[in-house]
């Protein structure tokens, strides 16, 4: 898995999620996704569970939740509905800084 220490290996999960907050969701592969569920989504939040990021040499990955708001268009008023949607979350260690490289999003139950 890792060989960092308990400091250095916080320090670099919280490098990574960092990252991932200040990455523009709408262009990732599970923003684009998502954005085809309603009219107008509205990309809330992605929830990142530090914890359970692994980190292998120098690549890392781990689970998050999308939070967003899907907006359909109506004559009488828009319809806002919230939803959440697990996803995948992975990318790079360059030096001190953490590049992602691919935000997924698992809508599967959209179209249950």
């Amino acid at each position: 898995m890792t060989d960092m220490k308990g400091g250095q290996l916080d320090q670099t999960r919280r490098a990574i999620v960092a990252a991932i907050r200040s990455h523009d969701l709408a262009e990732t592969e599970g923003g684009q996704d998502l954005a085809l569920l309603s009219t107008n989504t509205q990309l809330d939040s992605v929830e990142v569970f530090d914890d359970e990021i692994a980190i292998s040499g120098n690549a890392f990955s781990g689970p998050i939740i999308w939070h967003v708001v899907l907006v359909y268009r109506d004559p009488e008023g828009d319809i806002r509905q919230s939803d959440s949607f697990p996803g995948q979350v992975s990318g790079q260690l360059e030096g001190d800084h953490a590049i992602i490289t691919k935000m997924s999003a698992d809508t599967r139950s959209f179209y249950q």
